[in-house]
């Protein structure tokens, strides 16, 4: 894929996010520094690993002659504030988000500022990737995703099954910049960048894999992960990013009726992986089907 003259001269900051990898921290750095593209500024950050995180990071880092930055948080901050953090010193005109734990593809960040760039309208794109486990074997993730394609905000969210994966997510930067920094409450900002980038134009799902994604038991997006979320701490990051798009112009009445759809779908989504008891589970099932659309339009294609 070739890139224009105007295209290499975009900036881009590739944020590196680390806490507690050190089985993976190499890999994922030394996929990052074999990036294709040249205009990058890399932002490697260790929250205060206890497992020699932060070590391995240095030393692999040290050996690259491309224009690294590596930092480490003073103490443990957790994953928000630490992203916050690093998104705040980025100069770059798009951000590549990458995990510790991670593969980037070598022409990861090649695509994404081609997809970036060649649709005004995307603030967003995400990758297909492809699935690994702990010892980096090849997971079966057979279960179909949406189409390939832009997807303004109406199209994104009118589908319950639509969801972009925040794992090789790449950005505008004013994905961050119009709205601020994420609460410090708020325990991922993955849904929150999926709606922000909406708010702004659409985003972009590529068929091409963007890394190989590793999903283990620790993952926040494991059931184990997921149990660790509060979910008011989610509402209250959709309801501060929407009342910026609402002073803004962003949305419209109409829209603002679908997203609040979409807010309490994903929330009954999280509340019912963390409700316990197959009672329990059954009841909050059957209510949340019947006050929410989404919800039970989901259901259905999970059952048939």
């Amino acid at each position: 894929m070739e890139l224009g003259a105007s295209k290499l001269q975009t900036k881009v900051s590739y944020v590196l996010l680390a806490y507690n990898q050190i089985a993976f921290i190499e890999d994922a750095i030394l996929s990052a520094l074999a990036q294709s593209y040249e205009n990058i500024e890399f932002i490697l950050s260790d929250d205060f690993s206890l497992d020699g995180t932060w070590e391995k990071m240095q030393k692999v880092a040290g050996s690259s002659k491309r224009n690294v930055f590596v930092n480490q948080m003073p103490h443990n901050v957790g994953l928000v504030s630490h992203l916050n953090y690093c998104l705040s010193i980025c100069t770059g005109d798009i951000i590549v988000l990458a995990a510790g734990d991670d593969i980037a593809m070598v022409d990861r960040v090649q695509k994404s500022v081609v997809c970036l760039t060649e649709n005004s309208a995307t603030f967003s794109v995400t990758f297909s990737d492809t699935t690994i486990d702990a010892e980096g074997c090849v997971l079966d993730t057979s279960e179909p995703g949406p189409a390939a394609g832009y997807y303004a905000l109406e199209a994104a969210l009118a589908s319950p099954n639509i969801l972009f994966s925040g794992a090789s997510r790449a950005m505008r930067r004013e994905v961050f910049d119009v709205f601020g920094p994420l609460l410090d409450e708020c325990q991922t900002e993955d849904t929150p960048f999926f709606l922000r980038a909406l708010y702004l134009g659409g985003c972009t799902l590529s068929n091409d894999a963007g890394i190989f994604y590793r999903k283990t038991e620790h993952s926040l997006s494991s059931a184990k992960g997921m149990k660790t979320q509060n979910p008011l701490n989610l509402e209250r990051q959709y309801e501060a990013d929407l009342l910026v798009a609402r002073a803004k112009g962003l949305v419209s009445s109409s829209e603002e009726k679908l997203i609040r759809k979409w807010m309490d779908f994903r929330n009954i989504q999280k509340r019912y992986s963390q409700t316990r008891g197959a009672f329990k589970r059954t009841i909050y099932l059957f209510l949340s089907a019947l006050r929410n659309s989404h919800f039970r339009r989901y259901i259905i294609s999970k059952v048939f």
